[in-house]
């Protein structure tokens, strides 16, 4: 399913602020996204009307950085135990 980046948002379990992106990672990414596209392999669930993802930090904001605004998510339907697991 088509989303666009701006409205999803994170797993709800995951501490951005204990657990900050690394800046490396992104500009990878940013880099691997130019050259090859986005591979969407990022898992979003549905919660109160609005999409997370389950993972995929680090791939959203390089996507976000690489200029796109929409990409293609798996839409799963994950209850708060799953969220952590896949995290």
């Amino acid at each position: 399913m088509k989303l666009k980046l701006k409205d999803v948002q994170s797993n709800p379990f995951r501490d951005l602020k204990g657990n900050p992106l690394i800046e490396a990672k992104i500009e990878e990414l940013v880099n691997s996204i130019e050259v090859s596209g986005y591979w969407d392999n990022c898992v979003a669930t549905k919660r109160e009307g609005k999409y997370c993802i389950a993972y995929g930090h680090h791939r959203i904001e390089a996507a976000k950085r690489a200029g796109m605004t929409e990409a293609d998510f798996i839409i799963k339907d994950l209850d708060d135990a799953m969220l952590i697991k896949v995290m």
